[in-house]
């Protein structure tokens, strides 16, 4: 860990507070000035006159279609460019997010620490559109942090702060291959199905939870959309070229089906690891098939949800586990868009460690600090998530989200699962209660321009019985600023 000083955290807090000042002052005079050079918006145009009651006067002509903004044309200009008998497109994305944290960290809870740090993600990335159905993606990705009370030493399997300049995707993908429905996809590359709650990359890190070296075989079509994959996670390594991998393999199927309003998935994930040296010894194969499905009903009503059995084996011991989550909301067609949401997540946990049969859901490859309370104090293993969450947008390019959840234990004897998967307190005795704590969670979303958002949000973590009779059990607060600008 690295000392902390006084001296310093001044320092870091001076250069957070301007760099968030600077960046935030300029997406909002982009914004601004975006606006005030946007022409109005066009008025419906007159209905057609009808052959026997033709106008007396001419016809006023339509008004002309929206103009793109400044920004909007210089940026364009990087799209399309001609490369001989190919098209190339340029972007590039700029991330800086300022946080703060008290009593809790990325590795644990209530260590009294407080830490305030700058976190920076540049993108650079080039498209080259052989066909309109071929095309090879190169992403580049740098990532920093001022200020935090960990060095690169203290993550053995990578910092999720830091990235020295990397390659994070290189793939070449076809799709419709000569007509058909058929199509592949080679290379390093994020994987994501429908809200990444199953498997998505972990966006909101700085380095990104998730990357795959992988080969996959597609099939689209109106009636059906299939994605076939054998995948290596990709280890991130802090200072030199990601060329490693983590110890195990996945092989993945993920279908969708259109039916009327909703999407209906069948999936199935098999994850194989070879840690020789872990208890209990040997080989790991976890099975996740599956079903989930989400849509918009009527009126307003939207509805998602899924189930996630899984069985395989640990070695010498069985897995018998099940996830699964359901989510119910209503938007009002009123001012703001209202919308009211009661969301629930549930993962299995092991109740007798000595049976022979581990019972603790594993909570795939999908995103936690989206789901499971922003401050990422849970994963999606032995838990019950109870969720009321309200959203409001005022403007057309301002958002505010509200959350609550309430959490607790799926099995009073198995552990409370931090956010990274490893277990951070456990009563093998199940007397210390299943209430693990209350979270609120407040953010707010500005789009300044089509390229520019800016973000903040704070949130408060409130342990339950069950983290008061296990150790320590103060407060937990997290706050952060964030200004993005991609292109």
């Amino acid at each position: 860990m690295v000392p902390r000083t006084s001296k310093f955290r001044s320092f870091v807090g001076w250069v957070v507070v301007r760099r968030w000042l600077s960046v935030c002052a300029l997406l909002a005079g982009a914004g601004g000035g975006a606006q005030a050079a946007a022409p109005p918006p066009p008025e419906s145009p007159a209905p057609p006159p009808s052959a026997s009651h033709a106008p007396s006067s001419p016809v006023s002509p339509s008004p002309a279609a929206k103009q793109p903004s400044a920004e909007e044309r210089l940026w364009s200009r990087g799209k399309g460019i001609p490369l001989g008998p190919f098209k190339l497109d340029v972007g590039a994305g700029l991330r800086l997010r300022g946080e703060w944290q008290e009593n809790f960290d990325v590795k644990r809870y209530g260590d009294d620490s407080h830490d305030l740090f700058l976190l920076e993600r540049a993108r650079l990335e080039v498209r080259l559109r052989f066909l309109d159905d071929l095309q090879l993606f190169v992403q580049g990705q740098d990532a920093h942090v001022l200020g935090i009370d960990f060095s690169n030493g203290d993550f053995p399997n990578g910092s999720p702060y830091n990235n020295t300049f990397d390659l994070r995707q290189a793939y070449l993908e076809w799709t419709r291959i000569g007509g058909s429905h058929l199509g592949f996809k080679l290379g390093r590359q994020a994987i994501a199905h429908t809200d990444n709650r199953l498997m998505g990359p972990g966006e909101w890190g700085n380095v990104g939870r998730y990357t795959w070296d992988a080969a996959a075989l597609t099939w689209r079509s109106r009636a059906l959309d299939v994605d076939a994959f054998y995948a290596f996670r990709v280890r991130h390594d802090p200072e030199g070229f990601d060329h490693d991998h983590f110890d195990y393999d996945v092989l993945g199927v993920f279908s969708t089906v259109p039916l009327g309003p909703l999407k209906l998935h069948a999936f199935y994930f098999l994850q194989m690891n070879n840690f020789p040296d872990a208890p209990p010894p040997g080989s790991s194969f976890r099975h996740s098939p599956g079903i989930s499905f989400e849509g918009a009903l009527a009126s307003g009503i939207d509805v998602s949800g899924g189930l996630v059995p899984q069985f395989g084996s640990w070695g010498e011991r069985e897995v018998r586990a099940l996830g699964g989550y359901a989510v119910a909301g209503y938007s009002a067609p009123v001012w703001g868009k209202p919308r009211l949401g009661a969301h629930y997540a549930y993962a299995s946990g092991d109740a007798d460690a000595a049976d022979g049969t581990i019972r603790t859901f594993d909570g795939v490859f999908g995103a936690v600090d989206r789901y499971y309370g922003r401050m990422n104090l849970f994963a999606w293993m032995n838990l019950h998530d109870l969720q009321a969450a309200f959203s409001l947008s005022p403007f057309g390019r301002a958002k505010l989200e509200i959350d609550y959840h309430l959490f607790l234990l799926a099995e009073r004897r198995d552990a409370w699962y931090y956010a990274t998967g490893s277990s951070q307190r456990q009563d093998p005795t199940g007397a210390a209660g299943r209430v693990l704590g209350h979270e609120l969670d407040l953010v707010a979303t500005v789009k300044a321009t089509p390229y520019a958002r800016i973000q903040a949000g704070y949130s408060l973590f409130a342990p339950g019985e069950f983290i008061r009779n296990t150790g320590t059990h103060a407060l937990a607060h997290w706050a952060f600023l964030q200004a993005a600008y991609e292109f």
